[in-house]
């Protein structure tokens, strides 16, 4: 629970912040707070008409922190932020979920994997156990 929470919290934060990356994890964590923050607010207008302004006015109020999320997700998983654009067409809601779905990416043009890895440098030597090894055993 208390990581829909931060993730959610995180959202509003950085409501401005269109660069850098956001996990997996903090993305759906967010989604799923504001679904259900809609569906109870949704339920309450339902019942009291007067509260119908309150559920527009979150709807609208969330929009921009829900647009830079999905920016910095996109980014994590190596698209550009202009990529959320293709929602408008209907099919790329598809997409969308496909890429939101993926996991993080080593570190890209959009920053260093929030992950903390990175991609391997290049080919490395294969573990040779009676070459010399510093410290307590192999390298891991």
């Amino acid at each position: 629970m208390n990581q829909i929470i931060t993730a959610y919290k995180d959202a509003w934060i950085n409501w401005k912040n269109f660069s850098g990356r956001s996990r997996r994890s903090a993305y759906w964590y967010a989604f799923l707070a504001n679904m259900i923050i809609a569906f109870v607010l949704g339920f309450l207008s339902g019942l009291v008409d007067a509260l119908s302004i309150l559920t527009s006015l979150y709807s609208l109020a969330f929009l921009v922190p829900s647009i830079a999320l999905a920016v910095r997700r996109l980014h994590d998983t190596g698209h550009s932020g202009w990529w959320y654009l293709i929602a408008l067409t209907g099919i790329g809601a598809i997409v969308l979920l496909v890429w939101f779905c993926q996991d993080s990416q080593p570190d890209n043009q959009y920053g260093p994997s929030p992950k903390g890895y990175s991609a391997p440098a290049g080919p490395q030597a294969p573990y040779n156990p009676q070459a010399p090894q510093g410290g307590n055993g192999p390298e891991l």
